[in-house]
């Protein structure tokens, strides 16, 4: 049983959900100690981290991370699990767009035009 300040809301989390075709679906926010996070790179532990999983059976987003995250790091998990084949830069390129357009109030039409939806 996942614990209630893994389930808490994240600001806009439902709007997203919702114009990415995922509106049914609910997102848990599981910590990660970063002392468990090892980067092959470094050759250590103690590493920030953020990834996230879905579970379709049961309509469940993962959203793992080891330091604070907000809007744009919940919108580049949800795009990434829908799209993985899509680079990093590219993803964080989207976000951006996509949460400006969502302030001037025409997200729903850049998610279409850019067909990043679940069933779009």
């Amino acid at each position: 049983m996942r614990g209630a300040e893994e389930m808490r809301a994240m600001p806009y989390q439902r709007f997203w959900l919702k114009l990415l075709g995922l509106g049914e679906y609910h997102i848990c926010y599981p910590k990660v100690n970063p002392r468990t996070v090892f980067d092959a790179e470094k050759g250590r532990t103690n590493n920030s981290f953020i990834g996230s999983l879905i579970e379709h059976g049961v309509e469940l987003v993962s959203i793992l991370h080891s330091r604070g995250i907000g809007e744009p790091e919940v919108l580049h998990e949800l795009i990434e699990l829908l799209h993985p084949s899509l680079p990093h830069q590219k993803i964080d390129i989207i976000c951006d767009e996509l949460i400006a357009a969502r302030g001037r109030g025409n997200a729903k039409e850049l998610v279409v035009c850019l067909g990043l939806g679940l069933r779009g």
